[in-house]
């Protein structure tokens, strides 16, 4: 959710690294910017951070508001389909 969009989003993800082990390493995954209307499709963003855990289906599996717990994630991965 940024209200300038990606002018802004793009830059900041082609740049911005993150510790990963030791290591500086760009971010690998897919970066969704966010509307209004999608957010209320997934039940609303009451704060941030906000993710949601996406099955490869498209099914909606984990929603979390705040700092995710990384096991809980992984869990959640390991018996999605």
């Amino acid at each position: 959710m940024d209200d300038e969009g990606k002018s802004v989003v793009a830059p900041f993800v082609a740049k911005e690294k993150y510790d990963v082990n030791g290591q500086k390493m760009l971010i690998n995954y897919p970066i969704v910017i966010g509307t209004d209307e999608a957010a209320d499709r997934f039940g609303g963003i009451m704060g941030y951070p906000t993710s949601f855990l996406i099955s490869r289906s498209g099914k909606q599996i984990m929603k979390f508001q705040g700092p995710p717990d990384l096991d809980i994630i992984q869990k959640a991965i390991e018996s999605s389909d």
